[in-house]
Protein backbone atom coordinates (compact mmCIF):
# COMPACT_ATOMS: atom_id res chain seq x y z
CA UNK A 1 0.00 0.00 0.00
CA UNK A 2 2.59 2.51 0.74
CA UNK A 3 4.36 1.52 -2.48
CA UNK A 4 1.52 2.66 -4.44
CA UNK A 5 1.32 6.07 -2.22
CA UNK A 6 4.77 6.86 -3.61
CA UNK A 7 4.56 5.77 -7.47
CA UNK A 8 1.47 8.08 -7.09
CA UNK A 9 3.08 10.53 -5.76
CA UNK A 10 5.85 10.10 -7.73
CA UNK A 11 3.73 10.48 -11.15
CA UNK A 12 1.98 13.34 -10.18
CA UNK A 13 5.48 15.27 -8.74
CA UNK A 14 6.23 13.85 -12.81
CA UNK A 15 3.27 15.65 -14.26
CA UNK A 16 3.38 18.47 -12.41
CA UNK A 17 7.38 19.39 -13.74
CA UNK A 18 6.15 18.34 -17.35
CA UNK A 19 3.70 20.86 -17.31
CA UNK A 20 5.46 23.47 -15.71
CA UNK A 21 8.18 23.12 -18.27
CA UNK A 22 5.42 23.19 -20.96
CA UNK A 23 3.81 26.23 -19.98
CA UNK A 24 6.54 28.29 -19.45
CA UNK A 25 8.11 27.68 -22.48
CA UNK A 26 8.60 30.86 -25.06
CA UNK A 27 5.73 32.04 -26.30
CA UNK A 28 4.62 34.91 -28.22
CA UNK A 29 1.41 37.31 -28.06
CA UNK A 30 -0.37 34.89 -30.20
CA UNK A 31 -0.48 32.18 -27.01
CA UNK A 32 -1.15 34.99 -24.52
CA UNK A 33 -4.36 36.51 -27.07
CA UNK A 34 -5.38 33.79 -29.01
CA UNK A 35 -7.34 34.83 -31.93
CA UNK A 36 -6.23 38.40 -31.62
CA UNK A 37 -6.12 40.02 -35.07
CA UNK A 38 -6.37 43.98 -33.57
CA UNK A 39 -7.78 46.44 -35.49
CA UNK A 40 -6.12 49.30 -33.31
CA UNK A 41 -3.43 49.47 -30.70
CA UNK A 42 -3.14 51.99 -28.50
CA UNK A 43 0.07 53.08 -26.95
CA UNK A 44 0.52 54.91 -23.14
CA UNK A 45 4.27 56.05 -22.05
CA UNK A 46 4.94 57.72 -18.82
CA UNK A 47 8.36 58.59 -17.79
CA UNK A 48 9.15 59.94 -14.70
CA UNK A 49 11.18 62.82 -13.64
CA UNK A 50 11.95 63.43 -10.16
CA UNK A 51 8.65 64.46 -8.71
CA UNK A 52 7.00 64.98 -11.89
CA UNK A 53 5.91 63.03 -14.85
CA UNK A 54 5.47 63.08 -19.15
CA UNK A 55 3.44 61.01 -20.75
CA UNK A 56 2.93 60.49 -24.57
CA UNK A 57 0.55 58.38 -26.32
CA UNK A 58 0.04 56.96 -29.63
CA UNK A 59 -2.58 55.14 -31.75
CA UNK A 60 -1.70 52.54 -34.28
CA UNK A 61 -4.25 51.60 -36.96
CA UNK A 62 -4.82 48.64 -39.09
CA UNK A 63 -3.71 49.29 -42.49
CA UNK A 64 -1.62 52.13 -42.09
CA UNK A 65 2.02 51.44 -42.56
CA UNK A 66 3.10 52.33 -38.64
CA UNK A 67 0.40 49.53 -37.38
CA UNK A 68 2.75 46.92 -39.64
CA UNK A 69 5.69 47.25 -38.33
CA UNK A 70 4.26 47.82 -34.75
CA UNK A 71 2.40 44.34 -34.59
CA UNK A 72 5.23 42.60 -35.97
CA UNK A 73 7.38 43.83 -33.67
CA UNK A 74 5.31 42.66 -31.10
CA UNK A 75 4.56 39.48 -32.32
CA UNK A 76 8.32 39.13 -32.68
CA UNK A 77 8.76 39.15 -28.74
CA UNK A 78 8.91 35.92 -26.49
CA UNK A 79 8.23 35.55 -23.19
CA UNK A 80 7.98 33.17 -20.63
CA UNK A 81 4.67 32.78 -17.92
CA UNK A 82 5.32 32.21 -14.46
CA UNK A 83 3.87 28.36 -13.47
CA UNK A 84 2.32 30.76 -10.47
CA UNK A 85 0.05 32.35 -13.39
CA UNK A 86 -2.95 29.68 -12.98
CA UNK A 87 -2.70 30.35 -8.94
CA UNK A 88 -2.91 33.76 -9.14
CA UNK A 89 -5.58 33.76 -11.69
CA UNK A 90 -7.53 31.56 -9.25
CA UNK A 91 -6.40 33.70 -6.05
CA UNK A 92 -6.03 36.95 -7.43
CA UNK A 93 -5.64 38.92 -4.19
CA UNK A 94 -2.44 36.93 -3.93
CA UNK A 95 -0.61 39.40 -6.65
CA UNK A 96 -0.37 42.37 -4.13
CA UNK A 97 1.94 40.13 -1.95
CA UNK A 98 4.59 40.24 -3.84
CA UNK A 99 6.95 43.31 -3.96
CA UNK A 100 6.88 45.07 -7.25
CA UNK A 101 8.39 48.18 -6.46
CA UNK A 102 10.99 48.77 -8.86
CA UNK A 103 13.86 51.48 -9.11
CA UNK A 104 13.99 53.75 -12.10
CA UNK A 105 17.38 54.80 -13.73
CA UNK A 106 17.90 58.31 -15.08
CA UNK A 107 16.33 57.97 -18.86
CA UNK A 108 14.27 55.30 -17.79
CA UNK A 109 10.69 55.04 -19.31
CA UNK A 110 8.41 54.45 -16.25
CA UNK A 111 5.58 52.98 -17.81
CA UNK A 112 4.62 51.32 -21.17
CA UNK A 113 0.79 50.06 -21.66
CA UNK A 114 -0.18 48.76 -24.88
CA UNK A 115 -3.33 48.09 -25.66
CA UNK A 116 -5.14 46.31 -28.13
CA UNK A 117 -8.34 46.63 -29.60
CA UNK A 118 -10.33 44.46 -32.08
CA UNK A 119 -13.86 44.65 -33.58
CA UNK A 120 -15.88 41.39 -34.22
CA UNK A 121 -18.33 43.19 -36.90
CA UNK A 122 -20.99 43.23 -34.15
CA UNK A 123 -20.19 46.45 -32.06
CA UNK A 124 -18.60 44.94 -29.52
CA UNK A 125 -14.81 45.20 -29.20
CA UNK A 126 -12.90 42.55 -28.37
CA UNK A 127 -9.42 44.68 -25.75
CA UNK A 128 -6.24 43.15 -24.62
CA UNK A 129 -3.60 44.62 -22.77
CA UNK A 130 0.43 44.00 -22.38
CA UNK A 131 2.20 46.50 -20.59
CA UNK A 132 5.83 47.16 -19.18
CA UNK A 133 6.44 48.93 -16.03
CA UNK A 134 10.49 49.99 -15.93
CA UNK A 135 11.95 46.22 -16.15
CA UNK A 136 8.99 44.25 -16.43
CA UNK A 137 6.42 42.66 -18.68
CA UNK A 138 2.93 41.98 -17.60
CA UNK A 139 -0.55 41.04 -19.20
CA UNK A 140 -4.10 41.33 -18.32
CA UNK A 141 -6.43 38.43 -17.82
CA UNK A 142 -9.80 40.68 -17.67
CA UNK A 143 -11.60 37.37 -17.60
CA UNK A 144 -9.80 37.04 -13.70
CA UNK A 145 -8.76 40.58 -13.32
CA UNK A 146 -5.45 40.43 -12.53
CA UNK A 147 -1.90 40.78 -14.38
CA UNK A 148 -0.02 38.54 -14.68
CA UNK A 149 3.65 38.27 -14.84
CA UNK A 150 6.21 37.72 -18.11
CA UNK A 151 9.56 36.81 -18.12
CA UNK A 152 11.96 37.47 -20.87
CA UNK A 153 15.52 37.65 -21.10
CA UNK A 154 17.21 41.04 -21.54
CA UNK A 155 13.51 42.23 -20.12
CA UNK A 156 14.70 45.76 -19.36
CA UNK A 157 16.83 46.03 -22.24
CA UNK A 158 13.90 45.08 -24.95
CA UNK A 159 11.29 46.91 -23.08
CA UNK A 160 13.16 50.22 -22.45
CA UNK A 161 14.70 50.33 -26.03
CA UNK A 162 11.40 49.56 -27.22
CA UNK A 163 9.51 52.55 -24.94
CA UNK A 164 12.25 54.81 -26.26
CA UNK A 165 11.82 54.12 -29.70
CA UNK A 166 7.66 54.49 -29.55
CA UNK A 167 8.93 57.91 -27.48
CA UNK A 168 10.33 59.76 -29.96
CA UNK A 169 8.08 58.35 -32.14
CA UNK A 170 5.10 60.26 -30.25
CA UNK A 171 7.10 63.20 -30.23
CA UNK A 172 6.29 63.87 -34.13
Amino acid sequence: MKKRWKIAAAAVLLALVCWCGWYSRPVGVETLFPDLEPDMADVLLIQFDGRDHNSRRLRFSAGTPGFDAFWSQIQGLRFRRSPLNPLLQILPFLQNAVNTSKTLEDGDIGNMIIGFAQDNGQKVWRSEELSFCVDAWHYEDFTHSVSLPLLMKNSKEIGQEMAHALWEQAAN
